[in-house]
């Protein structure tokens, strides 16, 4: 029951903040992605024969880390309607 009431006294608006912060959310971490590709590309041939520089690690760090910002976006947009 408790968990149903915050849905069912949510104001309007709380649901368009959400939005925007889910897509501002979204625009950071494709932002962050981009730039650690390019940061990849822009290493010497010779970066990549290390073990932590991997195919495979690469693609772990470009799927997990920028992703990890999203999360971020998510509670800052719960602080935020807490706060006001």
């Amino acid at each position: 029951m408790l968990l149903i009431l915050p849905i069912l006294y949510n104001p309007p608006n709380a649901h368009t903040q959400n939005l925007c912060f889910s897509i501002t959310g979204e625009n950071l971490t494709r932002v962050i992605r981009e730039k650690l590709f390019v940061a990849i590309l822009r290493q010497d041939v010779s970066w990549f024969d290390e073990e932590r520089n991997s195919a495979s690690a690469l693609a772990t760090k470009l799927s997990s880390n920028a992703g990890d910002m999203s999360g971020v976006s998510i509670k800052l947009a719960f602080m935020c309607s807490i706060v006001g």
